[in-house]
């Protein structure tokens, strides 16, 4: 994980540098949208079965995933499903952007299979998989095409995951 993080840290410094006052308002919609359904149903989630942590554990939790998540999200996810499959199957001033958008969610919905194996069928796992995805995923790939940086879906995405972690007391 910790190559990753480093490699990811190099085109993630690029997108900072890179970012322009007019990216402000799509990365605080796609925060707003995509971060708040991803947080919303990681709370959903743990009220059904956080583990007990100490809300100072908890508090480390959220700030060293997002620290670590940022990194990661940027280069293993959001370079590769938006950066490379989106702006493959999107092309600019195209009218079917949502339905492209969905498209591009519910494959990093199958994408994230792998995770839940041994955890729930795979059957019943991979429509819930895609459903999610598509939910967080739809609002990322608006955003990161409004705003042309990919930093704006891999803040909020980083946000999701980080949350996911304190409060499911998920060390990763």
């Amino acid at each position: 994980m910790a190559i990753v993080t480093v490699a990811g840290a190099v085109p993630m410094a690029y997108a900072v540098v890179n970012f322009r006052r007019a990216m402000l308002r799509p990365l605080l919609l796609c925060l707003a949208t995509a971060g708040g359904i991803g947080v919303l149903i990681v709370m959903l989630l743990a009220i059904h079965g956080a583990e007990h942590y100490t809300v100072l554990h908890r508090v480390q939790l959220l700030l060293t995933g997002m620290l670590r998540y940022l990194p990661i999200c940027f280069l293993v996810e959001e370079v590769s499903f938006r950066g490379a499959f989106d702006a493959h199957v999107h092309h600019e001033g195209e009218s079917r952007s949502v339905w492209s958008a969905l498209f591009i969610s519910a494959l990093w919905g199958v994408w994230h299979v792998p995770a839940v194996i041994g955890q729930a069928p795979v059957l019943f796992a991979l429509p819930a998989l895609i459903v999610l995805h598509c939910a967080i995923g739809v609002p990322l790939s608006l955003y990161w095409r409004k705003s042309g940086n990919l930093l704006v879906p891999s803040s909020a995405h980083a946000i999701a995951d980080a949350v996911r972690n304190a409060l499911l007391g998920v060390p990763r």
